[in-house]
């Protein structure tokens, strides 16, 4: 841990990314939250989570295991 803290360009990176990604997942929620109903800003929220894997394929060329796609598909039922 304290090889990586000397990388200073790297660790703002983290920062930052740490600072805006869950900034702007809050502010755009609510945003949705003030423009949208409740049941269908939540569903689209909380369905984000399974679309990483759709986003993993398309972006990384990573196969997604079958027991992945399961869950994924049980939590969107789960939230539907």
């Amino acid at each position: 841990m304290f090889a990586a803290c000397q990388h200073g360009r790297a660790m703002l990176v983290v920062f930052a990314g740490s600072l805006v990604g869950p900034l702007l997942g809050v502010i755009t929620c609510m945003i949705a939250l003030r423009h949208c109903p409740t049941g269908v800003v939540t569903t689209l929220v909380n369905t984000t989570r399974s679309s990483s894997c759709r986003s993993r394929c398309w972006l990384f060329h990573e196969k997604v295991s079958v027991r992945a796609v399961a869950g994924a598909l049980l939590s969107v039922l789960g939230v539907a």
